[in-house]
């Protein structure tokens, strides 16, 4: 055929001789034999509930996934964003409709269950004149193979055009047509269309999905690999079927005192199967003629049989890289932990799956076009593991909250995730943050106050910009850009100021003590925000005994206490929120100055100190 086949065996090599048929037909269609004496294949395996449970889960899992098309854009500042390409060609096929008869749901479930017993995953892309897909169908993985060419081969693609294999390269061979399958893997029927009943199809019509590969291209079978685990769980559960079915009751002999004749032998075998099987397991049976019974198997709990079924439970989601407690072990985990245990899951399971298949379709699905219409677009597909790590509702409240309002979500964001219809109007795509919240660059480039002359109070939305023009418009800016600091201060600490302005208010008495201790924590915090902005501009050290001992701050508090015993805070008329406002500006204006002024003569004290070489 001109042709190398791509075959792998066992590490073992097991050999079969010749010189027993029935015993290699036996290893070729019902599985290789393991240590427990059943043999193993990847049908017969699924009658071993775990890996039943542990295939449903990873492949319902990603079935259940959405895949989604994305978009590769470079911003001009050099960043990577990822658009969701709704109107791309493929989205309908590989979200929706793969083929005219199934869904993308049984498509990704059926391929990864392949992917999972047989160790490889195939799917067919069927193409029209253009070269674009049209329809992905499942591949059965015992009757495709990939096979390196000797020598050059012809090749009909399924859009009718016929390409040459050099010898060297890849091509895969099925027996399966284009729509006639076979539904049981383990009796494929050849392809009377094809020579042989082999059809060839080239690698780029085959999304290949392998397991652990040994050499980069074929995935070992894992129920081969892991046949002695399974073959044990089989060996278990057939052993409790027998077990019970013959009334729970050991294997033994029953001692003669003589020799029977056929006749009774066999009518004796037939008493104790009547007495002791199916419906009529439990029944005594009387033994006359000095005849005997005694016990020759290990008991049930002696063999330690149902530890022996509850360890290969745990040893097989172990193979299949599935947590215990999804496949119904429970005895170590808690409500507590559960959460945890899924994030695992899909970071560590599901995760090194999913990189597959998505690197698989994007090889094959979206290649990279350097002319033409689509020169230059880059798409690719990700699949959305947001359903399966969403949180509890408390978490998942907290977990939104922070998002918008550290403007991460838009709040249509959020409702995209609860899979909400957006909302109308620009709020709702617009990113929201703390109003007490500004740009870095912008309070580093803050510089330092001037005297307290009353200025315009400035909007929010003005913009600082760098002194320039004559010195009075330079003092005039360095003003303004001071007021909108003390703006932004003033937003900050309003609340506890506030807080403390009317607790003072409140009492019929406050002496100096008692005044000072109610409004040092609010000026001691704005003094060390000012102080940490203005070492920072000045490049100069941080004051090591602190705003809140100086004695400028107790000064203050005194002089501030002052106004409040002369000017009747507590009788104001009503104009007690404006003098509450004054009094915070006037506090942060004075602080300012002093944190300023500080700064710059520590860093002129340092300028000077130093010796010139």
């Amino acid at each position: 055929m001109g042709l190398i086949s791509e075959t792998r065996t066992s590490l073992e090599n097991p050999q079969t001789p010749l010189s027993y048929p029935a015993e290699w037909l036996l290893d070729i269609f019902n599985g290789g034999r393991t240590d427990s004496g059943v043999r193993v294949s990847e049908m017969t395996a699924l009658q071993v509930t775990t890996v039943w449970v542990c295939v449903e889960i990873k492949a319902g899992a990603i079935g259940a996934l959405d895949p989604k098309i994305f978009e590769h854009i470079v911003n001009d500042d050099g960043r990577l964003q990822r658009r969701i390409a709704h109107e791309h060609r493929y989205w309908d096929l590989l979200t929706h409709e793969p083929n005219p008869e199934m869904s993308s749901f049984t498509l990704r479930k059926t391929v990864q269950a392949h992917r999972m017993l047989w160790g490889n995953g195939y799917i067919e892309l069927q193409r029209d004149r253009n070269g674009r897909i049209i329809a992905m169908w499942p591949r059965n993985p015992a009757r495709i193979r990939p096979h390196r060419a000797e020598k050059s081969i012809r090749v009909v693609t399924s859009d009718g055009i016929s390409s040459i294999v050099d010898p060297g390269k890849l091509v895969y061979i099925t027996t399966e047509g284009m729509e006639t399958e076979s539904m049981d893997p383990e009796n494929p029927t050849p392809d009377p269309q094809g020579p042989h009943g082999d059809r060839y199809i080239l690698p780029e019509d085959i999304l290949h999905i392998p397991g652990l590969a040994l050499d980069g291209r074929i995935g070992q079978s894992v129920i081969q690999m892991a046949r002695n685990a399974i073959g044990l769980a089989l060996a278990t559960e057939k052993f409790g079927s027998k077990f019970f079915g013959n009334g729970a009751l050991p294997m033994g002999i029953f001692k003669m005192p003589g020799t029977l004749s056929p006749e009774d032998y066999e009518t004796f075998k037939r008493e104790v199967q009547e007495a002791w099987g199916g419906e009529n397991a439990n029944r005594p049976m009387v033994l006359e003629g000095g005849e005997d019974y005694k016990q020759t198997s290990t008991d049930p709990d002696k063999a330690q049989a149902i530890q022996t079924r509850e360890h290969q439970v745990v040893e097989i989601c172990r193979v299949f890289n599935v947590p215990p407690h999804m496949a119904g072990v429970t005895e170590k985990t808690s409500r507590a932990n559960t959460e945890q245990i899924g994030q695992e899951f899909v970071t560590f399971s599901l995760s090194p799956d999913l990189k597959a298949w998505e690197q698989e379709i994007d090889r094959k699905a979206f290649p990279r076009p350097t002319v033409g219409r689509s020169a230059g677009q880059k798409f690719g597909v990700f699949f959305d593991t947001r359903p399966l790590t969403m949180p509890a509702a408390n978490d998942l409240r907290q977990f939104i909250q922070a998002m918008v309002q550290w403007g991460v979500f838009e709040p249509n964001d959020a409702r995209e995730l609860l899979r909400m219809n957006p909302l109308e109007g620009d709020p709702s795509d617009s990113t929201w943050m703390q109003i007490n919240m500004a740009p870095t660059a912008q309070l580093f480039e803050t510089p330092a106050l001037p005297s307290n002359e009353p200025v315009d109070q400035p909007d929010d939305d003005d913009e600082v910009a760098p002194p320039s023009g004559s010195p009075k418009d330079k003092k005039k800016k360095a003003g303004k850009r001071g007021e909108i600091l003390v703006a932004r201060i003033a937003r900050v600490y309003s609340r506890l100021f506030r807080d403390a302005f009317g607790r003072v208010t409140a009492r019929s008495a406050v002496d100096l003590p008692v005044f000072q201790r109610t409004f040092l924590p609010v000026f001691t915090s704005i003094g060390e925000e000012l102080e940490q902005l203005a070492t920072q501009q000045f490049e100069a050290d941080t004051d090591p005994d602190g705003f809140e001992s100086s004695s400028f701050l107790a000064e203050y508090l005194r002089t501030m206490h002052h106004r409040f015993i002369n000017e009747a805070w507590r009788s104001a008329n009503g104009r007690a929120q404006e003098i509450c406002d004054r009094e915070l500006h006037r506090a942060i204006r004075a602080i300012a100055v002093e944190v300023y002024r500080n700064a710059a003569t520590s860093k002129a004290k340092e300028q000077t100190e130093v010796i010139p070489s």
